[in-house]
């Protein structure tokens, strides 16, 4: 009968580890995968302005954009800014936004000012943003 109670306490036992096992595992399993999740919003930062202009530009281009203008624009403390000056056609704009929010680097829209030209096509002004690597405070 003791032997009994021993078998019975050690299945018991084996139960409620193994339970705590797979909740282990499942924790385990959820933070690698919020890992995952998490590295795919990382971003890098342009290492100069050459690079971060390009960037942004590319994706204009990338979408059959004309550019008319693209000038360095004012931004506080550590960022760099860029304004662009733009036509393409408004669903052309809607991919550019896209891209730019998928960029590799960080890149912050600031503003954006949009007209209707009559045949579909849309002029517009935007102002990005972006911190440089490795740049010091000003």
């Amino acid at each position: 009968m003791a032997l009994r109670r021993d078998v019975d306490d050690l299945k018991r036992r084996e139960l409620t580890l193994t339970a705590s096992l797979s909740r282990s595992v499942s924790q385990i399993d959820l933070y690698k995968s919020s890992l995952t999740e998490i590295e795919r919003y990382q971003r890098a930062l342009p290492k100069d302005h050459v690079e971060f202009y390009s960037l942004v530009e590319r994706q204009l281009t990338d979408n059959n954009a004309v550019v008319n203008a693209i000038r360095p624009a004012h931004s506080e403390g550590k960022r760099v800014g860029v304004q662009i000056d733009f036509s393409c056609p408004y669903y052309g704009l809607l991919e550019v936004l896209a891209d730019w929010r998928s960029l590799e680097a960080a890149v912050r829209l600031r503003s954006l000012t949009v007209n209707l030209e009559g045949s579909g096509t849309i002029q517009a002004t935007a102002q990005l943003e972006s911190v440089l690597e490795g740049r010091p405070e000003r």
